[in-house]
């Protein structure tokens, strides 16, 4: 059962997210929003975004969840380069996942 957190912004199902930041390769132009779109129907998956011209993606994971079993099933070639906890009251305060925590 997921608890429900009170923040100045209404009730949110997490405390924290994971957010990862990761290079993928081998991904063509035509097949990129598929696999984005893949990613987002992952239970496990708040946010996904992958940018062709940089070859980077940028996703926010359920606390628990395992990036590299998600990435892996959705069979993207990736190097992860950032991973880091964050405050799931930022990416609604910011409403963009690309919010920097620091």
């Amino acid at each position: 059962m997921r608890t429900w957190y009170d923040t100045k912004y209404g009730k949110a199902p997490y405390k924290e997210v994971l957010r990862v930041t990761f290079n993928f390769e081998g991904i063509s132009a035509e097949d990129i929003a598929f696999r984005q779109y893949k990613l987002l129907l992952t239970d496990a998956v708040i946010q996904a975004h992958m940018e062709l011209s940089t070859g980077e993606g940028i996703a926010l994971f359920v606390p628990g969840t395992n990036p590299e079993q998600v990435l892996r099933k959705e069979e993207i070639k990736y190097k992860i380069t950032n991973k880091e906890v964050i405050s799931y009251e930022e990416v609604l305060a910011s409403n963009n996942m690309f919010v920097n925590s620091k």
